[in-house]
């Protein structure tokens, strides 16, 4: 959804830049910046992002998205974001729907028995620490309105070093702020995220649910299904990689990710297998395992449940297709 870049483009107004030259030269038409339905790269934000990064001269920019977001720039889910019932829910929804947004998850949520953290996931392709300033400060300012109250996490951590803006850092961010971290973080008092909002409204929410799960149906079927088959393949000899954890980790519901599947013609035990047979082959082609730790590897509880599955699958035992491999 383009309508997020809203938040770009502000950014660059507020400094006295030309926006239209930033957004062309990262391949992005600013005339669908209010188009419904029209989704970006997470690879053209950053394209963008960093040409912002070499033309504003403010090494704490990032933090001005606070003040350059409106509900609106999160289509429906800026919406049902400020209808949320608890700050939790604020936060799980942005989680939620982030990959309708933006194609990837950019936070994960942690609770333990007093604190509820907001972490910048590890591993995305992102050149300047000012985009993760950004996500935090958008995150922090929608909870900040909802919250309609002074409300600061009990601490922030950013990965980065401490820049010489830090008092910005500071004066926004309202508590304890620590640089050179090893994660980007913000922590919330359990009981400040699980009151109740004055605001919430669960037909707002619902109906703003409604209209991004659909979104997320029809997202491209390549890439959703990709992403399944990648959490199977971290997931399966740990046990993990069951429908349900699948879908809470893509912060759907079981029967909401079912329909997701269904929209693109699978299941996920289609998926599972398919992505079992093809590990199996690989173990059983180039490693030196016995069928006991093949069957670990992928998942099962015994080495026959194992064989029984693979012959399915390729119409001969796992045995004779070792040996096969090895004659090959």
């Amino acid at each position: 959804m383009t309508s997020i870049l809203n938040i770009h483009w502000n950014i660059l107004v507020y400094y006295n830049l030309d926006p239209e030259p930033f957004f062309r030269k990262a391949g992005l038409d600013p005339a669908t910046l209010h188009q419904q339905g029209v989704r970006c790269h997470l690879k053209q934000i950053n394209t963008l992002w960093n040409t912002m990064v070499r033309e504003i001269p403010d090494p704490c920019f990032g933090l001005k998205a606070a003040q350059a977001w409106h509900p609106s720039d999160l289509s429906a889910l800026g919406y049902a974001a400020l209808a949320s019932k608890t700050l939790k829910e604020t936060i799980e929804r942005i989680n939620r729907y982030q990959f309708a947004i933006l194609g990837e998850f950019i936070i994960k949520t942690k609770i333990t028995h007093n604190t509820y953290t907001v972490t910048i996931i590890d591993g995305l392709i992102r050149e300047h620490y000012s985009s993760d300033d950004a996500t935090l400060a958008v995150i922090l300012s929608i909870c900040r309105v909802n919250y309609r109250s002074t409300l600061n996490p009990e601490t922030i951590t950013f990965r980065h070093s401490k820049p010489p803006c830090s008092a910005a850092y500071y004066e926004f961010f309202g508590g304890q702020v620590a640089f050179d971290a090893k994660k980007t973080s913000m922590v919330f008092p359990l009981d400040s995220v699980t009151k109740i909002l004055p605001g919430n409204n669960p037909k707002l929410t619902e109906c703003s649910d409604d209209v991004l799960q659909e979104f997320l149906n029809n997202l491209d079927k390549e890439k959703f299904i990709e992403k399944t088959k990648i959490y199977i393949l971290r997931h399966l000899s740990s046990g993990n990689a069951t429908e349900e954890q699948v879908a809470q980790d893509f912060y759907m519901s079981t029967r909401n990710f079912q329909r997701a599947l269904k929209e693109h013609n699978t299941t996920f035990r289609n998926i599972l297998n398919e992505t079992r047979c093809i590990l199996a082959k690989h173990y059983l082609e180039k490693n030196s395992l016995s069928l006991q730790e093949t069957a670990f590897l992928l998942g099962y509880s015994s080495p026959s449940s194992f064989s029984r599955a693979f012959t399915s699958w390729t119409g001969i035992p796992p045995k004779q297709f070792h040996r096969n491999a090895k004659r090959a």
